[in-house]
């Protein structure tokens, strides 16, 4: 509709007068922006998050924290477990901090083995 109305104003130099107040715009915007957002996140084409897309495979408005009475050095210990984000073996070889993935008993030293 906007671009019809756009290309009449255009072509035939109408001038035509709708209200539409700042809040409307931006709540359309917003919902265009969220659907947008929603479906580059589960378009499995793009590479990046896909760690996190195999965990969580939509979007909620609020994260799985909003809820919960924590801290945020807390909520961050959470999160790093979560993604294996630890000082791990694997990790720091993920990081080009270590030069194996393996543990000093020679299994892979992920978060799950020491756990």
């Amino acid at each position: 509709m906007v671009d019809e109305l756009a290309k009449n104003a255009v072509t035939q130099g109408v001038l035509t007068h709708y209200l539409c107040t700042p809040k409307d715009i931006e709540s359309n915007l917003f919902k265009e922006i969220k659907k947008e957002w929603k479906e580059r996140y589960i378009d499995e084409n793009i590479n990046t998050g896909n760690h996190y897309r195999s965990i969580r495979n939509y979007i909620t408005d609020k994260p799985w924290f909003s809820k919960m009475e924590s801290t945020k050095d807390m909520t961050r210990t959470i999160c790093r477990i979560r993604f294996d984000h630890c000082l791990t073996p694997s990790y720091l070889f993920k990081i080009n901090i270590a030069d194996s993935t393996q543990c000093i008993c020679g299994q892979l030293g992920n978060l799950q083995h020491k756990i």
